[in-house]
């Protein structure tokens, strides 16, 4: 016997174990080129500062130290949960304490804990931002080992981006972009910010404030003077535009203080679009001999920029800004993508005459930022405050937001192609939580730069958080054509007023998702011809009354959970792109630049219009409600039933009780006509849904697995499949019935009547008969107007209650229960089943939430 059980422990040993390597082994790892070795960095070498990079190759593990393998960084992964990276690395001098040492990580998604020989270094959350981190002197030496643990497992109401979005770029992890330490004097200039101002239309003055950071810059408590002195260069001539004067500061060891320096300068030229002029800011620490200690380059540049009422100025000069959403994806990298790469979308997106890149609810990575300087292409800055409901607006998330923004900004700020600050996109703006968030983020953001402040929403009419920002944006999600001019319409005014000033709208976001292998014609909404005709003709239309406008997107982008309704093999695949996620051109891609260039717009054909299947769902309604209506007619028992239960159920169940004169092919029947009818009802409902997004956005929440969610979609869009699912489920729900009737008779040891409780189960839910009819017609009820959706809804949810205060009277009768406990039984039944229900949705995937934010939208 004990020989037995050590075989079947050892099967289940190695089964587990089996069973564990072969997932780990199906991570997916997308590596950029390792023969890739130059990019921009965010801080840069130079004659006092050495980059040591620590890209190239890494042992992994996903299994807690158990295994490891070999992995090329930067890379990324589509595993969920916690990864161990480790390396070794030189320091190429022999007298490490002479110098600081400064870690930088441009991504690393979404936790992370570094650890260099074994001593804590710092850690950081947020994947979309880079963060820098001193390292404290003496844990550098000749030879080194780091330890990165990666966490890149997202929550529904702590994390900075939410977890389980699908209108939002896929969570992957790991060390995604570059990974560098800088070695630096043990006095060095850590950050500074480039204020100006101008007093004439070229002309400026500037003040570059200056966070200085020293080491062990001497023995005992001694200190040192030190000269600092800022330069303005050009970026092509390294001329010497501007200096400033000398500013003498004393400081000491390990200590961190701010100067400045003033100075004005004359410009040869702004930074514009059309003239993208970018200059050097050169910041030198020297000592009292005029030795340089430090020296520290940062790329900036000048314009004037004005958001006002309707339209931008750009240096004076009225202008239009065309924006094309853009996720930072590519088929092979995914998000571990190079500088080049980047690059040549960013030449793309300028060719087809756009001058500005939003990155919906997504921070602006370094290689984004820095190819756009050099294009001419403004970024509209934003980060992971996506889709957030207001009832997880708590203080410490917000605090979490605010410490989130404030890098960015802290980061970004000395770029000219930074337009404006975006604090939040698709967040509900109908809270007060959500007023108290817009207004502490922006005096934030005023804190630190002077840039205006927007955000985006889905929200028209009842968004209160408007007024306490400089600027809206409106997303557009519909494949309504007509829906741009009614957006028009309802922002007649273009703005809100507030006393003497106008906050204007723009538009931030619209585009549709088509098949990309549907070429049938404008009259196929599926089809690129659509996706063509739907973008020019909404950008005629806003082109006549908004001073921004911007299309989604520049190619198709991978989401962070299948879709619900998808249009490509690939479940994940946003298909909204106008080049595909191989940087193929759709039609849309030279209509819509045409259209930004002002030139003729050839014809696009019309073809056959698509034909869905909601006929199956119309007509099983009609058949259902036939056969219904003919049992009415043709069998007394059933009519004269019906009617009785309808008028006097207390009667009915106590009759049916005695008699038991109902046959159990009746009761089955009429189980299953309501059965069917229910499941053509909620199957006519998710057809017509199966394209929001916010449906998406709630299914997403409830159905956590990518393959029951994949599962769910490919039947839901089946009207066919999709009745037979609901119908099964509402019969499953009636079973449940009889078993927790039976449950309780026997808990009371009441002997019944099995055919008893299949009459009682049977007929209460008789109630719900108008849903064969309602059924029938609600496809096309909310095709004319939605708010039929929510009458039916309503309906429902009393029939419902009017259905199990029916069974509840039936099993009184049938168990012969007093009245009081049949209320406590009642009540016992709905505290579990809605109780358990609503905890569950609302404290273990947060499924309410996403409703009251996606009910926020409307």
């Amino acid at each position: 016997m004990t020989n037995r059980l050590n075989i079947i422990w050892l099967i289940i040993f190695i089964f587990v174990t089996f069973s564990s390597d072969s997932t780990k082994a199906q991570i997916k790892i997308f590596e950029r080129d390792p023969a890739i070795q130059e990019f921009p960095t965010l801080i840069t070498a130079g004659l006092t500062r050495t980059i040591i990079p620590l890209n190239g190759q890494w042992q992994v593990s996903f299994n807690d130290y158990k295994s490891f393998s070999e992995v090329n960084v930067p890379s990324c992964y589509d595993y969920s949960g916690v990864a161990v990276f480790q390396r070794y690395f030189k320091i190429p001098f022999n007298n490490p304490e002479e110098y600081n040492f400064i870690i930088v990580a441009e991504g690393i998604n979404y936790y992370s804990r570094i650890s260099i020989n074994g001593n804590f270094v710092t850690e950081h959350y947020g994947g979309y931002d880079s963060f820098i981190a001193t390292i404290e002197n003496g844990l550098i030496t000749s030879e080194n080992f780091i330890e990165i643990k990666i966490d890149n497992e997202l929550s529904f109401k702590s994390t900075l981006p939410l977890s389980e979005q699908v209108n939002y770029p896929k969570n992957f992890g790991g060390i995604y972009r570059d990974i560098y330490i800088v070695v630096v004097p043990r006095v060095y200039t850590a950050e500074n910010h480039l204020v100006y101002k101008f007093t004439s239309p070229n002309t400026i003055n500037l003040k570059n404030s200056v966070k200085i950071r020293t080491g062990n810059i001497s023995s005992g408590n001694g200190h040192q003077e030190f000269i600092l002195q800022s330069f303005l260069l050009d970026d092509t001539s390294d001329a010497v535009i501007s200096e400033s004067q000398e500013v003498r500061f004393t400081t000491g060891n390990f200590t961190s203080e701010e100067y400045s320096n003033h100075f004005s300068a004359t410009l040869p030229s702004l930074w514009s679009p059309d003239n993208p002029k970018l200059y050097r800011l050169k910041t030198t620490i020297k000592d009292i001999d005029g030795n340089i200690i430090d020296e520290m380059i940062v790329t900036t540049g000048f314009r004037d920029v004005t958001i006002k009422s309707n339209h931008v100025l750009l240096n004076g000069k009225k202008s239009l800004i065309n924006v094309l959403n853009y996720y930072v994806q590519n088929p092979n990298e995914l998000i571990a993508v190079s500088y080049s790469s980047v690059e040549r979308d960013v030449s793309l997106i300028k060719q087809m005459g756009f001058n500005a890149i939003r990155t919906p609810g997504v921070t602006a990575h370094p290689y984004l930022i820095k190819a756009a300087e050099k294009a001419g292409l403004f970024i509209f800055q934003e980060f992971a405050f996506n889709e957030v409901p207001a009832e997880i607006m708590s203080d410490q998330y917000l605090e979490s937001a605010y410490g989130y923004l404030t890098s960015v900004i802290n980061r970004d700020r000395n770029s000219p192609a930074i337009i404006a600050w975006g604090i939040g996109n698709d967040f509900n703006v109908t809270e007060q939580r959500s007023v108290d968030y817009v207004k502490g983020a922006y005096s934030i953001v005023k804190a630190l730069d002077s840039r205006q402040v927007y955000y985006t929403s889905r929200n028209i009419k009842d968004d209160i958080c408007r007024h306490y920002v400089d600027f809206k944006g409106i997303n557009i999600r519909s494949r309504d054509i007509g829906l741009p001019a009614k957006i028009i319409d309802a922002l007649s005014s273009t703005g809100v007023s507030t006393g003497n000033n106008v906050k204007p709208y723009f538009i931030s976001s619209f585009g549709i998702a088509i098949n990309n292998e549907n070429e049938s014609g404008f009259a196929n909404v599926y089809s690129s011809q659509f996706q063509a005709k739907y973008l020019v003709d909404s950008y005629k239309l806003f082109y006549k009354n908004f001073p921004i406008i911007g299309v989604s997107s520049f190619a198709d982008w991978i989401s962070g959970r299948p879709l619900n309704f998808r249009q490509n093999a690939n479940p994940e695949l946003v298909t909204d792109g106008l080049f595909t996620i191989y940087r193929e051109p759709k039609l849309a891609s030279h209509i819509v630049s045409r259209a930004i260039k002002l030139q003729d717009i050839p014809r696009i054909r019309e073809g056959e219009p698509y034909s869905d299947s909601a006929y199956i769902l119309i007509s099983t309604g009609v058949v259902l409600s036939i056969i219904f209506f003919l049992l009415l007619l043709n069998i007394r028992k059933f009519r004269d039933g019906f009617t009785r239960f309808l008028f006097r159920p207390g009667i009915f169940f106590q009759y049916l009780n005695d008699q038991l004169l109902v046959p159990v092919t009746l009761n089955v029947l009429i189980s299953l006509l309501v059965s069917i009818g229910i499941g053509v009802y909620v199957s006519s409902l998710f057809y017509y849904y199966r394209e929001s997004d916010i449906f998406d956005m709630i299914i997403a929440k409830i159905l956590t697995n990518d393959s029951l969610k994949i599962l769910f979609s490919d039947v839901t869009n089946n009207p066919i499949y999709s009745i037979a699912l609901f119908t099964v489920v509402n019969i499953l729900l009636l079973a449940l019935s009889y078993l927790l009737i039976r449950l309780v008779s026997l808990f009371i040891s009441a002997k019944v009547n099995t055919r008893s409780i299949l009459i009682i189960v049977s007929w209460s839910s008789v109630i719900m008969f108008p849903f064969m009819i309602i059924g029938t017609i609600i496809f096309k009820l909310a095709s004319l107007e939605t708010d039929y959706v929510m009458y039916s809804f309503v309906l429902l949810c009393l029939l419902h209650v009017i259905y199990i205060l029916r069974l509840i009277k039936g099993a009184r009768v049938l168990l012969n229960f007093s009245y009081l406990r049949s209320i406590f039984f009642s009540l016992l039944f709905i505290a579990i089943l809605y109780g358990g229900t609503y905890i569950y949705l609302k404290f273990f995937n947060g499924t309410i939430n996403a409703i009251h934010l996606g009910l926020s939208y409307f």
